[in-house]
């Protein structure tokens, strides 16, 4: 999914940093940790990054233990399910843009909404 949309930016003339670094081997419990870590050393060197989309695959487990893909049909075509968590401020870690951040989520979601009527 990050290479499909990585190309999909620069093909519209958007740069991209596409880093693929697994944050979660060894172990998952740090995975956003050093996923954070990772974000914030590109903002340092890079200060005019105005958009960091973090993406990664979640997996979830039916009552059995298998795991279950989190596809959908549209029009015959497989399309993966997409959910964008957007922080704000009531964990007490300062969010300064996280209504900006919400809005552009709220965007998307309007926009793919409108691409498929399913």
């Amino acid at each position: 999914v990050g290479a499909h949309l990585a190309k999909a930016l620069k093909e519209r003339g958007i740069s991209v940093i596409h880093d693929t670094t697994v944050h979660d081997y060894p172990s998952y419990d740090n995975a956003y940790k050093l996923s954070r870590k990772t974000v914030a050393q590109y903002l340092q060197q890079y200060p005019s990054i105005c958009l960091v989309l973090d993406i990664h695959r979640d997996s979830v487990e039916n009552s059995q233990g298998e795991q279950v893909r989190m596809t959908t049909q549209i029009n015959g075509v497989s399309a993966a399910q997409l959910m964008l968590v957007v922080g704000t401020n009531g964990s007490g870690q300062p969010h300064p843009n996280w209504q900006t951040n919400l809005s552009i989520a709220e965007d998307n979601k309007k926009r793919q909404e409108g691409l498929y009527n399913t």
